[in-house]
């Protein structure tokens, strides 16, 4: 039996029924299958090319069943149109094949048929962190390296999906147009709420302080085109609060009319104390409104817990300087 890579390249943008059905589609030269089986939708296209003795198969898997659904590469296998069957092998068997053989060829084979395939295709969208991995993987000096990094950022792994979720959700593309939506919606519906749609804030916590983060520095004003009442509803954020945030500063770029921002961490959780502190002179320079905690200790993910064991006041009080702060700015009474 032969074998095959699957490249984990793209979250499916097709809305398909619950019966199974196929749907073929071309684009950029590629010609498509997608499948939707009990509301589990996978989408494939052959590449043109083969890595060594590999075939290579771009997938992306959508769930939208009930439950969660648990999808490997060595579950798959391709029937090709003469009949043979083409057993997926998994991430590891891949990059233990590169160890051996990889080489520059290799590394412009995944990274051109990757970005081909992708871009101009309106149904597609890259993998999460795609850019950043390209960038890291172009820095290294070996080329058998070079060409494992980027079999390993590409190809499908096991990966668990809870209804809703696709096999490339990204955080700059998913989770950002879901805060968006949230602060449109409430925006949008402020009246009906009796919600002021001037004091419509995000809080996020650990890796969702990178949600606020991106919230906070894009933004607009509303899509007056737009037919969904709700999109025409602006997305900009009245203030940020950003506790623990999983973030990079040099990541940010700080843009006209940010909102107020609040930033909250302790010194002895490194990566986001480190963050917060090349983050804030950002922020300075650029007039934003900005009070930052950082406590002595405390360290990651205290949360809000009342039966909390944590001795630092961080764990204690912090709510008390975000509520200061709100007052402050103007969104809660004094």
């Amino acid at each position: 039996m032969s074998r095959c890579l699957l490249l984990c390249c793209a979250a499916l943008t097709v809305s398909l029924g619950a019966r199974a059905q196929v749907i073929e589609f071309e684009s950029n030269g590629l010609k498509y299958q997608t499948l939707t089986r009990s509301g589990v939708t996978i989408m494939f296209a052959v590449m043109p090319n083969r890595l060594h003795e590999f075939a290579t198969l771009q997938v992306a898997v959508s769930n939208g069943a009930q439950g969660s659904y648990v999808i490997k590469p060595e579950d798959f296998t391709w029937m090709r149109s003469d009949g043979l069957a083409m057993r997926a092998s998994s991430a590891r068997d891949v990059v233990v094949m590169l160890s051996e053989k990889g080489s520059g060829a290799d590394v412009v084979h995944l990274i051109t048929a990757y970005e081909a395939s992708v871009y101009g295709n309106s149904r597609l969208k890259t993998s999460n962190g795609y850019e950043l991995r390209r960038q890291a993987v172009l820095a290294m000096g070996s080329t058998r390296l070079k060409a494992m990094a980027v079999a390993s950022a590409l190809a499908l792994v096991q990966i668990r999906l809870t209804p809703g979720e696709s096999s490339a959700y990204t955080v700059e593309g998913d989770a950002l147009a879901d805060a968006q939506r949230a602060i449109r919606l409430v925006r949008a519906r402020a009246a009906e709420w009796r919600v002021n749609p001037a004091r419509i804030g995000i809080i996020g916590f650990s890796a969702g302080g990178e949600v606020a983060a991106l919230a906070a520095t894009r933004f607009d004003a509303g899509k007056p085109e737009a037919a969904d009442g709700v999109e025409r509803a602006g997305s900009r954020p009245d203030f940020a609060a950003l506790i623990y945030p999983g973030i990079r500063a040099e990541a940010y770029t700080v843009p006209a009319g940010m909102p107020p921002v609040f930033l909250l961490c302790a010194d002895n959780d490194r990566g986001p104390s480190s963050a917060l502190a090349g983050l804030y002179p950002k922020l300075k320079a650029a007039g934003v409104q900005t009070e930052v905690h950082i406590y002595a200790t405390g360290g990651h993910g205290f949360g809000i817990n009342p039966n909390t064991q944590n001795a630092s006041p961080a764990a204690h009080s912090w709510w008390d300087r975000l509520g200061d702060w709100l007052g402050e700015i103007g969104v809660l009474a004094q």
